[in-house]
């Protein structure tokens, strides 16, 4: 009644882009990834989020193209600064510079396999479980926001090794 107006809620769709420095510990290789997504918010702190990237490491299998599919659970209440937890689904094709520069669209796309002939057969798909802690922050932009995401996650996958790797993901989205 006082006419007073409330905390401003963060527009609730996010697309980002970012880049992610990372380690395998088991193999001392490191690497960094370029990638882009898009989440959303529900019920204030619920946030489902995809994204997909490219990148290198310093491995025998140098180039990946991953795929994620989560859920942040972020700090409710808060307006500008959200802590958060993180569980994803972590997939990733995996292939040498030879079997890029032989096949590119077949190879980043990740198409191909040990069932495929050629270049394509080169592709390693590996599918884990990365969890992580991050914090977001908003910058409101009128009836938008900017946001600055920074996320430590640890990422283990299930097929052959390296099973680990451990990265620092900075995200900055535009909100709507």
């Amino acid at each position: 009644l006082s006419g007073a107006p409330g905390p401003k809620v963060a527009p609730p769709w996010e697309i980002f882009v970012g880049a992610q420095a990372g380690v395998r510990p088991e193999s001392r290789g490191f690497g960094g990834v370029a990638l882009f997504g898009v989440s959303r918010v529900f019920f204030g702190f619920l946030r489902p989020e995809l994204s997909l990237g490219a990148g290198a490491y310093g491995n025998s299998t140098d180039v990946l193209t991953l795929f994620r599919g989560g859920v942040r659970l972020e700090w409710p209440g808060l307006t500008r600064w959200r802590p958060f937890i993180s569980v994803d689904y972590a997939h990733q094709q995996e292939a040498g510079w030879e079997h890029v520069k032989a096949a590119p669209a077949q190879v980043l796309l990740g198409l191909g396999g040990v069932r495929h002939t050629g270049h394509a057969s080169s592709v390693r798909h590996r599918n884990g479980v990365e969890p992580g802690l991050g914090a977001a922050f908003d910058f409101p932009v009128g009836r938008f926001a900017l946001r600055l995401t920074i996320t430590a996650s640890w990422a283990h996958f299930f097929e052959a090794a390296p099973h680990n790797s451990v990265a620092l993901t900075s995200l900055l989205g535009f909100c709507f």
